[in-house]
């Protein structure tokens, strides 16, 4: 199973047509209704301090995406009717990266995949109320030519992380509605997830690949793979204790002890 890619300029939003829930002001009383949010490249300006990008790694002469990346607040929201609130979601907006080839490293951490309409799909997360969605994406990724493994640990990795991050916000609906889509609880569920490793970590299964080409490296970096081969054992997925085994593909610099 693979997905290609995200780089920089990719552009992505909620899908199909950019609509996600939020609260308005309808008739002077807060409501949850449609909420148009505009799209935007991954590397939105706004959102810097929550990127998490390989500068040193290129694909279409653009950086790679790596997993856990948000595109981050300053996303334009239209509520309709339009009220005071658009400008709370768009303070505290983001567009999450919520699944990982834990295989496939650039820089030191896995890969992002966020492509909901091929299989497997993968779908960005999106900032909500009640809770956040898996309902956004970057659907012109599928033009880049780099294609990554995606294996099913790294699914239901990023299933359960959807899950979780949406349980938490609606148990902690009313600190969201008041003070905006979504925010105290994402912020929650994002440290839990990283404390769990949900995110980042996939155990190896005998055969798995990841096929990475066309890849621009700068100066001072490396690719650097590791044939497969037996590694310890560990508890495979029906219980049995058998050599674990894979190919590890880092793009970044190069690891110590890798010469």
């Amino acid at each position: 199973m693979a997905q290609r890619v995200l780089v920089a300029s990719d552009i992505a939003w909620p899908l199909p047509i950019g609509l996600t829930p939020h609260t308005s002001l309808v008739a002077l009383a807060p409501m949850i209704v449609p909420t148009a949010e505009l799209p935007a490249p991954l590397a939105w300006p706004a959102g810097v301090a929550t990127h998490r990008l390989a500068p040193r790694v290129l694909h279409r002469k653009q950086p790679l995406v790596q997993a856990g990346h948000d595109v981050g607040m300053g996303l334009v929201h239209l509520g309709a009717p339009p009220s005071p609130f658009d400008a709370i979601h768009a303070a505290t907006s983001r567009r999450t990266v919520t699944f990982a080839a834990a295989l496939v490293r650039a820089g030191g951490q896995p890969l992002g995949a966020g492509i909901p309409m091929i299989d497997p799909p993968a779908p960005m997360t999106a900032c909500a109320e009640p809770a956040p969605l898996p309902i956004a994406g970057a659907p012109f990724a599928v033009l880049n030519t780099v294609t990554i493994g995606l294996g099913a640990a790294a699914l239901a990795q990023g299933w359960a992380a959807v899950v979780v991050e949406a349980a938490i916000a609606l148990a902690t609906g009313p600190i969201t509605m008041v003070s905006g889509p979504a925010m105290p609880a994402a912020t929650l569920a994002s440290a839990l997830l990283e404390a769990s490793g949900l995110r980042a970590v996939e155990t190896p299964r005998p055969g798995t690949a990841a096929c990475v080409t066309q890849v621009v490296v700068q100066p001072g970096a490396a690719i650097v793979a590791a044939p497969p081969r037996p590694r310890r054992s560990r508890p495979t997925a029906d219980g049995d204790r058998s050599p674990v085994q894979g190919l590890g593909v880092w793009l970044g610099p190069e690891p110590e002890g890798a010469r």
